[in-house]
């Protein structure tokens, strides 16, 4: 029988460099070669942790929907080495990304959040308005909504919004793409930290996907966290997810208005207000006291990439911002533990 250690905090250093493009870099999975081989168990839930049956999960050129428990199994998919993309849909639902790095020829498991997805605004497609969303607001330009064949519509626009506030405990398991890797306007790759995101969609009154015409915007403003007040820069960068690169990539800034950011945007998904930092890579292992590796291991580390999960042998590997300090807890949901945590002594700045 393992030795159960309590979970405990392993404090590490990381000095950053400047960001440098090599072989060691991440890549989108629409560019990289699929060269590795991985199986995938999980479970689809929504926000309120209630499993959510019949999603289609998509993943390397391997399809399974998850069963009535939510719960899914894809065995030997062909996945990129240095970045896989989970996608997984399911109607009412916010399609949902869920990024992570693969261990080739591994078992992977993996707990994906799909947020419920309502459209209980609206506003006229002649004359716009203001929505609020929580404690956030979307502006509407009149006559600024155009079908998928670029055609003005004029009747009512229905609109599912879904504000993400820093401060939210389910924040990096409901943010699109999970691990926040981005895409500046140099074309180098980033790690977000947050700073508060909203997703927008928009549909007809007969459910036709609507879009911002061509010329116009939409005025997005996001409350800055009380805890991120006094450090909150005057002007921040706008990111929106590409679901294609499924990444995110920078456009527009935003500027602080007292304690909101106020930004103008031309088209509509996921809109995140980011501050960019170099992209580390941290590996190592998860063991029980007893020395045995400790698999399928829940990781936090500074929440800063959401929770990680070990591979089958105790090893994980996962895209960080490059901070101060790191601070690293494990948990094995599968054997109800708290095994130890050790770092592999060795990052990969990218």
């Amino acid at each position: 029988m393992k030795k159960i250690l309590y979970a405990f905090v392993i404090l590490l250093i990381v000095i950053t460099n400047s960001c440098k493009k090599d072989e060691n870099a991440i890549q989108d999975d629409t560019t990289t070669e699929s060269n590795a081989k991985i199986s995938v168990m999980g479970i689809i839930e929504n926000e309120y942790g209630q499993p959510v049956g019949g999603a289609t999960v998509s993943i390397g050129n391997k399809q399974f929907n998850s069963n009535g428990n939510g719960v899914f199994y894809i065995d030997n998919a062909s996945v990129p080495t240095n970045r896989v993309v989970i996608t997984v849909t399911k109607y009412g639902h916010w399609d949902k990304q869920y990024a992570f790095v693969p261990s080739n020829g591994k078992q992977h498991y993996c707990k994906i959040t799909i947020p419920i997805k309502i459209f209980n605004y609206t506003v006229s497609g002649t004359g716009g308005g203001t929505v609020n969303v929580g404690t956030s607001s979307i502006s509407f330009q009149p006559n600024s909504f155009v079908n998928q064949n670029g055609t003005p519509y004029t009747g009512t626009v229905q609109i599912a919004a879904k504000h993400l506030a820093v401060s939210d405990p389910k924040l990096r398991a409901l943010t699109p793409g999970r691990d926040l890797l981005a895409e500046d306007l140099n074309g180098d790759e980033k790690v977000l930290i947050t700073y508060g995101m909203i997703g927008v969609e928009l549909v007809s009154s007969t459910g036709e996907k609507l879009q911002l015409a061509s010329g116009k915007s939409a005025t997005i403003t996001l409350p800055i966290d009380a805890s991120q007040q006094a450090v909150a820069p005057i002007t921040i960068p706008l990111w929106y997810f590409d679901t294609t690169k499924n990444l995110w990539k920078e456009e527009g800034t935003a500027t602080k208005q007292g304690n909101n950011y106020v930004g103008q945007v031309a088209h509509f998904t996921w809109w995140n207000c980011d501050y960019p930092a170099t992209l580390i890579r941290l590996s190592g292992y998860t063991k029980f006291s007893d020395g045995t590796p400790a698999p399928f291991a829940e990781i936090k580390a500074n929440g800063l990439s959401g929770n990680e999960f070990s591979d089958a042998d105790g090893f994980y590997s996962f895209l960080a911002p490059a901070v101060a300090t790191i601070n690293f807890t494990a948990y094995s949901p599968i054997f109800g533990t708290s095994p130890n945590v050790t770092y592999n002594g060795s990052t990969t700045n990218t």
